[in-house]
Order: C-alpha cells, then sequence, then structure tokens
C-alpha cells in the first residue's frame, strides 16, 4: 500500500506537523508528547468522511463509540497556531474554527475535495482503545454483530460466537504459509502463539448472555476469563479484529502491550506484523520496546513483511512545540536512528548503577 499522508495544522499540541502512515505505523515517545491526538485528529476525520450530507457537517466531540470526550472546540486549537484547525488526508481536505456556531458538544467540519475512503487512503477505520474491557463473568450476547468488536473490545465474545466458520485468508493465519482455515482454527492458532498451550472459545448463556472460556492444554483446565488474569481479555478484541478486518482497513490500536508478558508483547508485535503485510494498515500506539522488537525479528528472520512497509515515529515535547523522529528498519533489523529516550531506558539505568557502584 502507498503511504498516507497526513497534514495537521493548529490542532491541539500540533502547530504545524506531518506524518506518513505505512502499511504499518508505530507512534511512541514519552506521555503527553501528542500520539493520542494524532489518534484523535484521525477519528475525528474518519467521523467527518463517513458522514453523509453536505460540504459541511456537525461532529460529535463526545462519541462513546470512538472513545472521543474531546470537551469544546477550543480545546482543540493549538493556542500558538491559528484560529482555524485543518486536517489534511493525502488532497482531502478538512478544516474547522474556534468561531463557528454549532451546538455544545459538537464542531462544525467542513470539508473539501472529499474522495472515497480508499482514494483518501484511509478506509473506514476500526479503533481499540487502550482501555480496553477487562474480564467479565459473562457478557451480553449479541447475535447479529459479525465484525464490530467495540472500541473497548466489549462486544469481542459475540464477534467470536458469530464467526466459527468464517473463512480466514491464508495470509492472516499461523504458521505463516499455512492455507486458508476458518476463524476458529485461525484464533486458536494465534492465542497459542502469544499465550502457549491456551486456546478461548465462547459459550452461548440462553439468548442474551454468553461467556468467555479459556483452555490451558496443558494443565488440562478450563476456566472463565474471571479465573485467568487480564491479558487474554486485552489481547482478544485485536486478535479478532485484524483477523476478521476487510482488505485494507485501517485499524488503530493503542497500547496492544497492555497485561502481557515480556514474550507475549514480542509475538504481538510478530502479529501486527503479519497483519499488515496481509494487507490491512495498522496504527499503534506503544510504550512497548518488546512490540518494536517482535516486528525487528519478523523483519531480519523472513520475508513476509519488506522493511520499508515499517515507519516508526518518536514523539517529544521540545521548546513549545512537538519534535518527532522518523525511525526505519533495514533488513537485518537495525533502526535508522536511536534517540534519547526511545526505549533506552535499561541503558539508562544500567549506567547509572554502573557509575554509582564505581563511585562509593
Amino acid at each position: 500500500m502507498e503511504k498516507v499522508k497526513i497534514h495537521l495544522n493548529s490542532f491541539k499540541c500540533f502547530k504545524d506537523i506531518t506524518f506518513y502512515l505505512n502499511n504499518i505505523t508505530f507512534l511512541t515517545g514519552a506521555n503527553a508528547s501528542g500520539k493520542s491526538s494524532l489518534i484523535q485528529a484521525l477519528l475525528l476525520a474518519d467521523a467527518a468522511l463517513t458522514e453523509p450530507g453536505s460540504e459541511n457537517v456537525e461532529v460529535q466531540l463526545r462519541n462513546p463509540q470512538r472513545a472521543l470526550d474531546l470537551g469544546k472546540v477550543d480545546n482543540l486549537i493549538n493556542t500558538q497556531g491559528q484560529d482555524k484547525v485543518c486536517i489534511e488526508i493525502n488532497d482531502t481536505e478538512l478544516e474547522f474554527r474556534g468561531e463557528d456556531e454549532v451546538p455544545d458538544g459538537y464542531l462544525l467540519m467542513r470539508r473539501g475535495n472529499i474522495l472515497a475512503d480508499t482514494e483518501n487512503g484511509l478506509a473506514p477505520i476500526s479503533y481499540l482503545n487502550a482501555e480496553r474491557e477487562g474480564p467479565r463473568w459473562e457478557i451480553d450476547l449479541d447475535k447479529i454483530n459479525k465484525k464490530d468488536c467495540g472500541c473497548h473490545g466489549e462486544n469481542t465474545a459475540s464477534v467470536i460466537l458469530n464467526n466459527d466458520f468464517t473463512k480466514i485468508p491464508a495470509s492472516r493465519c499461523y504458521p505463516v504459509g499455512v492455507a486458508e482455515t476458518n476463524f476458529r482454527i485461525a484464533l486458536d492458532s494465534w492465542v497459542r502463539l502469544i499465550f502457549p498451550d491456551m486456546t478461548v472459545h465462547v459459550n452461548a448463556e440462553g439468548n442474551t448472555k454468553c461467556q468467555v472460556i479459556v483452555n490451558n492444554e496443558k494443565l488440562g483446565v478450563k476456566n472463565v476469563a474471571t479465573n485467568v488474569g487480564f491479558g487474554i481479555s486485552y489481547a482478544l478484541p485485536i486478535l479478532v479484529t485484524c483477523l476478521l478486518a476487510r482488505n485494507k482497513e485501517t485499524i488503530i490500536i493503542e497500547n496492544p502491550e497492555a497485561h502481557l508478558h515480556a514474550k507475549a508483547q514480542s509475538n504481538m508485535g510478530y502479529f501486527l506484523g503479519v497483519m499488515a503485510a496481509a494487507g490491512l494498515r495498522i496504527i499503534v500506539e506503544t510504550h512497548s520496546e518488546h512490540i518494536i522488537n517482535g516486528i525487528r525479528r519478523m523483519i531480519a528472520c523472513s520475508d513476509t513483511l519488506a522493511p520499508d512497509a515499517v515507519t516508526i515515529y518518536f514523539l517529544e515535547a521540545k521548546e513549545r512545540h512537538i519534535r518527532q523522529t522518523e525511525i526505519s528498519i533495514d533488513k537485518e533489523g537495525n533502526l535508522s536512528e536511536f534517540p534519547v529516550d526511545f526505549f533506552d531506558q535499561q541503558r539508562q539505568d544500567s549506567k547509572a548503577i554502573f557509575e554509582y557502584l564505581r563511585s562509593h
């Protein structure tokens, strides 16, 4: 897939900045460095572009379906920029102003040069928020929902139950090189990679409730998800959403590493790389070097994902503006840049310990 150009002008912490979204793009950096603001801009743009109607559309600032709760229009305007915010996706232009007369909780988005989703580069976006739903004893059952896990993963159990025999293309299956199979087998194969000797299934409890059951194959024990921990519940929406997504769909995932062991984080990075190679556009916000290293390992040890399909952005707040460093990966898994504070905490801590011990 071609890269998608995202230009933000006067949006929140960004006075003027441009990103290029690759097959898989990683957003890294310290807290409050702009990663979530970029994601919010993409979600607002997606809402505006999928809204039918005229050139001007009202977009909700508080939208639970996208985990948006952005306050007022003034909260979105960079204090050093203009009173006009521009979001550009390739040649598609979106604009709003602080002075617009709109109901509370909305902004008026002006749309210019609107192209079809596939032409502007972002097919409809699926979004998984950092705050995903943890283990539940039972979950509301929706027998119709076949795709939408919800931004908090709240519908994941229903989606699993409704897709037992949905065909998954070989390019999204594990191990790489196996034939097309049904969703149940594909999901269990990926679950076993990230959680060794584990599988999951969903039991329907009548017509209104269901339970996620985790099977520990090594111990021969089956448990309701509440007796297992948070890792599987947080990872399942990612696996399910990617396996069932349409080709060229854009998927935004916050903190895929949450509640996962380091090895599981690395294998989650590998999974995301396979999904990007299989035709999805993946955007990942992460604080995990293990997620990044999983991609580096994948590139160095296989030909599944081309090095030029991956972009890493390191964002940092510098003197009233956000500075970005674009990092690439070569065929040997080497990083093109290694800025200070980019996943180098182990080195910094080891250096501090060494220097302290040497001086005492």
